[in-house]
């Protein structure tokens, strides 16, 4: 028998706690790492994986969750093909897992937001965006501020080797720390990256990109006061991070507001992809004649598209045990590790939901959702980031709670 926990607010109470979690793991962890006590920290980082499945076997017990899964064609596509070429291929059940996890992280929290839709009213939506800005604003510029040296005497040289280690890139420092907190200027100067409340400045940033957005207009519709102030403060760390592809995302989406009324739904995605596509096309037929022009990262991403085989872009293939994971694009991820039927598919699905978008853009939030993903999908030329637990779960999860208020309360807000 299932129960009906509609009005019920445990949803909402379980994503306060699970983005809470997310945002202070690292820093409850560090003095832990800095002391050597023998307590096992995974358990810590274990915290996150209980409340979001105890949010979702609530669902379960629900009727809306399987409504919801059996309405969405372009979600049940993306679960049968992923879940199938996992079963077929295998690879170890290490690589299945961290697959699954990878790949359908982005359905899981869409799911949770849209069957759930916790957050039915405009304002409880713009408090708990306040909520989690409030956290990543003041954990990520008091990393800004304090002297990195004590804290990597304090436990974040620990943290980052283990982490690098993980993920098969412990070779990857500079001056002890992970390359990615730093910026290599073409002069051969550095600069340090903020690295926020996930230790990652990519991450930071891609989490930070939604956030900016759905501040923002928490700000224009007076929800909730200093939601201003959050969303400059918010802006700020986003600069910090030196992350580029969110940074010029992000700035090219507030100036196209200020050309056109209804900002960036006046410009058709498409085009944007195609000059994207063909501008990675461009500079990787050229690269020889850039290299001496462009920073390492940047020549990273473009040898990724030039190394791309035929065969793996067909059928795809899983990587090497052992060698770190990902393409320096997500759509060439997905391509060479599942294949251009699986690409197919995802395409699709992000081709319904930003029609979606398009077609609502006039409700609460429609517009931060819109303009969040059309960032990720012209930032994801250069990176995974937008299918990351951390980095994407923010834009998931609001995109799923802004279609489930449709669905509860049709036009209600509008």
């Amino acid at each position: 028998m299932q129960l009906n926990l509609k009005n019920v607010n445990s949803f909402a109470f379980g994503m306060y706690l699970f983005f809470g979690v997310l945002l202070l793991q690292n820093i409850v962890v560090l003095p832990f790492l800095a002391t050597g006590l023998a307590f096992p920290i995974s358990l810590v980082y274990a915290i996150k994986y209980v409340v979001l499945a105890a949010v979702g076997c609530l669902l379960l017990v629900t009727n809306d969750f399987y409504r919801t899964l059996w309405a969405d064609k372009p979600v049940m596509a993306v679960l049968v093909v992923v879940l199938l070429l996992a079963a077929v291929r295998g690879g170890g059940f290490g690589y299945i897992a961290e697959e699954l996890r990878f790949y359908l992280t982005p359905v899981a929290f869409y799911l949770i937001g849209k069957a759930a839709a916790p957050f039915l009213d405009e304002r409880q939506i713009g408090r708990f965006v306040v909520f989690v800005a409030v956290l990543y604003v003041a954990i990520g510029l008091f990393f800004v501020v304090i002297d990195r040296q004590f804290l990597m005497d304090y436990g974040l040289r620990s943290f980052v080797h283990q982490k690098l280690n993980e993920a098969a890139r412990g070779d990857e420092t500079y001056n002890g720390m992970p390359t990615n907190f730093f910026y290599f200027h073409t002069d051969g100067s550095v600069s340090n990256r903020a690295f926020g409340a996930f230790f990652d400045p990519l991450e930071t940033a891609f989490f930070g990109g939604t956030l900016f957005f759905f501040l923002y207009e928490t700000h224009r519709r007076k929800l909730v006061r200093y939601a201003g102030v959050l969303t400059l403060l918010v802006g700020l760390l986003l600069m910090l991070t030196l992350t580029r592809a969110i940074i010029v995302g992000v700035a090219f989406v507030l100036l196209f507001s200020l050309v056109r009324k209804r900002g960036i739904v006046a410009l058709p995605i498409w085009l944007a992809l195609a000059v994207g596509a063909v501008s990675v096309v461009a500079a990787v037929l050229n690269i020889q004649m850039l290299l001496m022009s462009l920073d390492p990262s940047t020549v990273g991403h473009l040898n990724a598209y030039r190394n791309v085989g035929i065969t793996s872009a067909l059928i795809g293939s899983p990587p090497d045990p052992g060698a770190p994971r990902g393409s320096e694009s997500l759509y060439l991820t997905i391509l060479v590790e599942l294949g251009v039927g699986a690409l197919a598919v995802y395409v699709v699905w992000f081709v319904s939901i930003y029609r979606s978008l398009l077609r609502e853009y006039e409700l609460p939030f429609m517009r931060a959702g819109l303009e969040s993903m059309f960032v990720y999908l012209v930032a994801s030329f250069t990176t995974e980031h937008w299918f990351a637990f951390t980095s994407g779960s923010l834009f998931w999860f609001l995109l799923g709670d802004s279609f489930g208020r449709i669905k509860k309360i049709p036009r209600a807000t509008a």
